[in-house]
């Protein structure tokens, strides 16, 4: 079955060699140099006495021993879209013609002996119920093989328009791959990374690519770095506002702890495009907090806080000026 009749009808394909050769061997050379850095500098946290999970910038850490390490250094071949240049033109086959851009790239790493995650989508359907074309994709290169025994990426095939419980009805596939091939698969299939059974890390790089228009308004990450602006670049000088369009995140303008009764506090974070009055009133919901009382003032505090950075649209979301 050609790749892109095959990745519309059951949300993945398989691409054999996709890099190779030199530039192969430059993308394992930064991969790991890059995950050394983070597992160094993570290190060094803990024995400050920082908590154990990660949540940076540059890292998360994810269920079932996964760290998933946003690379943002942009002269770096994980960075580069020529690095997957004939990949290129299937990957404009399923966005479509009407422009598609580089969201952000990475390295996802299990670490040794480690758990099969729980079944998830990247990303939910634009609009529930529907069957649309993909709009946002996944790439991911391992830079060393992946079998069952370390945990390739299972997927529920044809999942893609499904919710949780329907996906149950699709059949997992896990297939396996040589350093440098490519699973390609839409944000939204039902997927998981398998349990990597090895005394060794499995290290993939992943590129996330979309149509022109869309912004993911659920992975963004935290404000807080890891490493300092130039550290995590390898020498490149760049702005704070360059690193977040790096990132392929909206730039988080504000993040405030709200302290709960009997409980860790709350954060109300703020995203460029957010509209503060939805966000105050989603949090407070899901926290039992007395929506008429706290959502005024979070708003009020927020927009102070912000001052002349922001301003409000026509629709009241916060544009960054």
């Amino acid at each position: 079955m050609d790749n892109c009749l095959q990745f519309n009808k059951l949300g993945y394909c398989v691409v054999p060699n996709v890099i190779s050769g030199e530039s192969l061997e430059s993308c394992k050379t930064a991969g790991y140099a890059h995950h050394q850095k983070i597992q160094s500098a993570l290190l060094q946290r803990r024995l400050d006495g920082e908590v154990l999970s990660a949540d940076y910038s540059e890292v998360v850490e994810r269920p079932g021993g996964r760290k998933d390490i946003r690379f943002l250094d942009p002269v770096s071949p994980l960075t580069d879209v020529d690095t997957l240049s004939c990949c290129i033109p299937l990957i404009k086959s399923i966005l479509g013609d009407d422009g598609f851009k580089l969201c952000f790239s990475g390295l996802i790493v299990a670490s040794p002996n480690s758990d099969a995650q729980g079944w998830h989508q990247d990303g939910p359907s634009l609009f529930a119920g529907t069957s649309l074309p993909p709009h946002c994709i996944n790439v991911l290169v391992p830079l060393c093989g992946v079998t069952a025994l370390n945990g390739a990426t299972e997927i529920r095939a044809g999942s893609q328009h499904s919710d949780a419980e329907g996906s149950l009805n699709h059949p997992i596939v896990q297939p396996e791959l040589e350093e440098g091939s490519a699973l390609l698969f839409d944000y939204r299939v039902w997927h998981r990374g398998g349990s990597n059974s090895t005394s060794d890390f499995r290290v993939v790089a992943y590129w996330t690519f979309s149509k022109s228009w869309f912004v993911d308004p659920f992975n963004h990450r935290s404000l807080r770095r890891l490493l300092s602006v130039t550290e995590g670049v390898e020498g490149v000088n760049v702005t704070e506002r360059q690193l977040t369009e790096l990132s392929g995140c909206p730039k988080t303008l504000l993040e405030m702890d709200i302290e709960l009764d009997d409980a860790p506090p709350a954060v109300f974070r703020l995203l460029e495009g957010d509209n503060p009055t939805t966000v105050a009133t989603a949090m407070c919901e899901e926290h039992g907090l007395p929506c008429d009382e706290v959502v005024p003032v979070l708003v009020q505090q927020a927009l102070e806080s912000l001052g002349t950075s922001v301003y409000l649209d026509p629709q009241g979301n916060l544009a960054y000026v």
